[in-house]
């Protein structure tokens, strides 16, 4: 049967005029409807022997003034052409509980035929997605969300009522993500970040990517990289994953969101250090120029390219364990909403610290004599020594072994005037020397 339907609907006699003609030239076509006409082949729904028919319309036989839209759609009530009708298979054979997709494959198959699952007390059936142009496939629709997990019933009803049987499914838990996705690379605006679509069981086919921002869909966005426009800075990036496998419903997860960062500011003028780089000497970090303009700036002071522990100010007082070492300092620029950018200046040797010098002399107490002790005060020094080290000497040549602040006199040295000379270490500098006054000649 083929309707022809008139849009809008008017009289009839408003409209284009349809004419089917088949062999016997009768016009076949029903016009006693308001806005469409029937016309039916004779005897279509009985026979498969092909009927040429011709379809004329005709213009209306009252004037308009405007196009009129006509729509036709042919149907038949059972056969359709030679072709025999044919269910071959219902898959796949396995399926997972939920909204499911399964597809039909045979010959003259019908928008109107449907999909049984029985099984345990279960029972329902398909609702039509498509139908292929050729008729030998077709994709149904099925709510398995309460089906039992195990195997059922499959069987195709046909739109005039016959019932094929076509084996079993088997119902399964739907797939599940049991690695959640991510995403990776850096969020910030210009950067590219790439989807990870995480693990799946089973086994996913393939997937699909939503790009989001602040929850909402990104229009195009559905790749799996993703380039970051300026317009999403401060928002939150995040990533929808939908898994998907035939016969199971689709599964979507989403990673957490990503705040989206403005670029990092960069040196203009790079930074650097001033002062003089000598032990015990304050050095300041000068930041230079940046852009775009940070809003605060971090330290971090260097030896030999090593953080020193707790050297987080814009100025550092160099101590003693950087002597001889590389000194540098990196500045980290911060703005607000934005990553943050950093530079590393060039390292500057640090010189060794000035010798402590005595600024009250050493000097020896006790009776100067064979077999009495002599005791060395080593004086005050500036800046404060860390360690000190002696020698004894008798007429300036040096007495073996010793090297003690105290001195027991001997035979050795009688006659001779005793002078003692004090080292004062400090780290990081050079060490100072001071002398004591000489004696008198070591009475016997």
């Amino acid at each position: 049967m083929l309707r022809l339907s008139f849009t809008p609907a008017q009289e009839l006699r408003k409209q284009p005029t349809p004419r089917l003609y088949d062999r016997t030239r009768a016009d076949l076509c029903d016009g006693s409807h308001r806005g469409y006409y029937d016309c039916q082949v004779p005897g279509e729904d009985y026979t498969s022997v092909p009927q040429p028919t011709t379809l004329v319309i005709g213009l209306p036989s009252v004037p308009v003034q405007a196009p009129t839209e006509v729509r036709a759609t042919a149907s038949c009530s059972s056969t359709c052409g030679t072709v025999t009708r044919t269910i071959t298979s219902v898959g796949p054979a396995t399926v997972g509980a939920g909204k499911v997709t399964m597809t039909v494959t045979g010959a003259a198959l019908h928008e109107k035929d449907v999909v049984e699952v029985s099984g345990g007390g279960f029972r329902t059936r398909s609702t039509t997605v498509s139908v292929a142009p050729d008729r030998r496939s077709m994709s149904v629709a099925l709510d398995l969300t309460s089906a039992p997990r195990t195997a059922l019933n499959l069987s195709v009803v046909t739109h005039d009522g016959d019932t094929f049987a076509r084996g079993k499914a088997t119902v399964v838990a739907p797939i599940r993500a049991t690695t959640a996705p991510g995403v990776t690379g850096t969020a910030v605006v210009g950067g590219k970040v790439t989807a990870t679509a995480g693990t799946w069981t089973p086994a996913a086919e393939s997937y699909a990517y939503q790009w989001r921002a602040d929850g909402v869909a990104i229009a195009g966005a559905t790749a799996a990289t993703y380039t970051i426009p300026a317009a999403l800075q401060g928002k939150q990036l995040s990533l929808a994953v939908t898994a998907r496998k035939a016969g199971h419903p689709l599964v979507t997860a989403t990673t957490g969101a990503l705040v989206v960062k403005g670029v990092a500011p960069k040196p203009t003028k790079l930074p650097y250090v001033s002062g003089s780089t000598r032990v015990g000497n304050r050095m300041t970090a000068v930041v230079g120029t940046w852009s775009p303009a940070p809003t605060s700036y971090t330290y971090q002071w260097r030896a030999n390219g090593v953080a020193i522990s707790g050297a987080t100010g814009s100025t550092y007082v160099i101590g003693g364990a950087v002597a001889g070492k590389k000194l540098s300092v990196t500045v980290t620029a911060h703005r607000t909403g934005h990553l943050s950018g950093a530079y590393t200046t060039v390292g500057y040797t640090s010189a060794y610290g000035y010798a402590p010098k005595a600024t009250g002399a050493p000097a020896l107490t006790g009776t100067v004599k064979v077999g009495r002790t002599l005791t060395l005060n080593r004086g005050s020094w500036t800046p404060a020594p860390t360690s000190y080290a002696y020698q004894w000497y008798a007429n300036g040549r040096a007495i073996s072994g010793a090297t003690r602040a105290a001195f027991t006199l001997t035979k050795a040295q009688r006659g001779t005037k005793i002078t003692v000379r004090v080292t004062a270490h400090r780290t990081g500098h050079v060490s100072g020397v001071a002398w004591t006054r000489a004696t008198g000649a070591v009475a016997g």
